[in-house]
């Protein structure tokens, strides 16, 4: 909502703590090697909230390649 971006790390225990945010909506994108992307958006921060989002990584998918053959289709 403020177009701020800001960005951590968790600690040895997976804890994360972004301090003095300012009440509006954010979104939410975590990363890390070998896992799918988590991101959640619309997160509803309050005035004097203190917010818990819980996030599960999940391991990252296999990824494909597709191969078509030929050139695609003159437009008509």
């Amino acid at each position: 909502g403020t177009g701020f971006s800001q960005s951590t790390e968790t600690g040895e225990d997976g804890r994360y703590v972004f301090p003095t945010l300012r009440p509006t909506h954010y979104e939410i994108s975590v990363e890390s090697t070998g896992f799918r992307t988590f991101r959640r958006v619309g997160i509803e921060l309050l005035a004097n909230q203190n917010l818990t989002v819980n996030i599960n990584l999940e391991v990252g998918a296999v990824t494909e390649t597709v191969n078509v053959p030929g050139s695609p289709a003159a437009a008509a």
